[in-house]
């Protein structure tokens, strides 16, 4: 049996550039994988098919079939990678609330494809297991390697970033789960564009003192906020602590705020004030190997 944490990320601000003939959008964003996860237990099957158990505090409307990325990335793989990948038991603790835009579910399916490789001993590489996963899902395969990667064209284009910048996170979590399809048909074209500064951004990231934090930006939260009040008021709430750091992420619904240190983080949330919406305070990982 192979045991390994599944971590999701937050967006570093997020810019939705364009709509594409195919329907999907370009955008850009740096993710950043943080170490609030989900945890598989990978075992060999006992039977002749893959099984997949669900446990943790947010397992409600959590699909156990095909419909779980889990299961339908196993699928995927075997049609993609030319050997035999036999069936596998999974057991999936969910710490990470689908339908908060922190990729809970793409972290899931790269995460299984890359315990599949080690236990069953296929050696595949990253680079095919990357290529597998982007067929499963725009962000999937920035998770096989997670740590900070920016991303462009629907998310699958990745470029590793050196960070240097230790920060930490008040990651507010809401109980609202917004789908990310219908997210994207609510927003507005007039909205699009480049609004991020990324190359102070990428600069404050690898730790340059001479660059100060680029404000940053999400295409999505004017949308979400009007179609959620919920996610508004996470957002006003997290803003009275720290104004000019306070995102959401993704396509939502979690919101937060970063801090430069772990004290600012802990008094932050010693002071918030929405005592219905679970808070914590999160670090940024370096990569996706944050346990096995």
């Amino acid at each position: 049996m192979i045991r390994r944490l599944s971590p999701c990320k937050v967006n570093l601000s997020l810019d939705v550039l364009r709509r594409r003939p195919d329907g999907f959008h370009d955008l850009r964003t740096i993710y950043q994988a943080i170490d609030l996860c989900d945890e598989l237990a990978v075992a060999p099957a006992r039977g002749h098919r893959d099984t997949l158990r669900l446990e943790g505090p947010y397992t409600a409307g959590v699909p156990q079939d095909s419909a779980n990325l889990v299961l339908h990335a196993l699928e995927v793989f075997r049609a993609r990678v030319g050997v035999p990948v036999a069936p596998l038991d999974i057991v999936l603790t969910k710490n990470v609330p689908p339908g908060s835009g922190l990729g809970g579910g793409s972290s899931n399916a790269a995460n299984v494809l890359a315990a599949a490789n080690v236990l069953l001993g296929l050696g595949i590489s990253a680079t095919l297991l990357e290529e597998t996963a982007a067929v499963i899902g725009s962000d999937c395969a920035y998770f096989v390697r997670a740590g900070t990667q920016e991303a462009e064209e629907r998310g699958e284009v990745l470029m590793p970033l050196e960070r240097r910048r230790d920060f930490h996170l008040l990651l507010a979590l809401p109980a609202v789960h917004v789908a990310t399809p219908p997210a994207y048909r609510a927003l507005d074209p007039a909205t699009f564009g480049e609004r991020t500064d990324w190359r102070s951004l990428r600069a404050w990231l690898a730790g340059d003192e001479q660059t100060p934090l680029p404000r940053l930006h999400n295409t999505f939260e004017q949308s979400v906020a009007a179609r959620f009040p919920e996610v508004a008021r996470v957002l006003a709430a997290l803003r009275t602590l720290a104004p000019d750091t306070t995102l959401l992420s993704g396509s939502g619904s979690a919101c937060f705020a970063l801090f430069r240190t772990r004290a600012e983080a802990d008094a932050a949330r010693a002071a918030w004030p929405l005592a219905d919406v679970p808070v914590r305070v999160c670090r940024p990982l370096q990569s996706g190997s944050v346990g096995a």
